[in-house]
């Protein structure tokens, strides 16, 4: 990460301020496709995603200076809103669907179900894990020349230590170094996100 990468906390701080538009990039750059990400996985449908995304984003705007810090982490406050956002737009799509209903016009499926807050949590959970995973890939990706990346995720496809030494055609202690250098720096990386984006 750059020098220039600011905490989360400095970030939201900034972000509550409706005229800093560079840090409300920033928060939209790290949190928009974990939204949309986390709205497919709770069963909206494909083409609803996009506005709810957008949504959600545009309460978290407006509401952004009463997060209270002391009450709940970010990421609490943050899948409470997501999931009332979706438990909002169902409401208003059961509703449409049963008056269709009720004069023969339904063209539609009914919405589908949401999950239970338990269910969210898990979800919720999971998806962020596979997200800060992700993300932390992407940022460590660029540190490693060579075959470094190749042979962790090699590994990570569960190959072993001689198939990738044979196929890429290095000594297995070379693998070895290289993986560890590799899954040594991606944990840092994850320790580090979930540092400044969980609060």
């Amino acid at each position: 990460m750059g020098e220039e990468f600011l905490t989360r906390n400095t970030l939201l701080q900034r972000a509550k301020d409706p005229k800093d538009e560079r840090a409300w990039s920033e928060f939209v750059s790290y949190y928009e496709t974990f939204i949309f990400i986390l709205l497919r996985q709770m069963n909206v449908p494909q083409q609803d995603c996009d506005d709810l995304t957008q949504a959600v984003l545009v309460k978290v705007w407006k509401k952004l200076a009463m997060f209270d810090r002391e009450r709940a982490k970010f990421r609490t406050w943050l899948s409470t809103l997501i999931r009332n956002t979706v438990i909002n737009h169902w409401d208003v799509q059961t509703r449409r669907w049963r008056r269709e209903e009720k004069y023969g016009e339904v063209q539609t499926e009914p919405p589908p179900g949401l999950p239970s807050s338990p269910e969210f949590d898990v979800i919720y959970q999971k998806e962020w894990e596979a997200y800060i995973t992700n993300l932390a890939m992407k940022n460590v990706r660029g540190e490693f020349k060579d075959n470094a990346m190749q042979v962790f995720e090699m590994a990570l496809n569960n190959s072993s230590t001689a198939e990738i030494a044979e196929q890429l055609d290095l000594h297995t202690a070379t693998v070895t170094r290289l993986k560890n250098r590799v899954r040594d720096r991606l944990i840092l990386e994850v320790r580090n996100l979930r540092e400044e984006l969980e609060l």
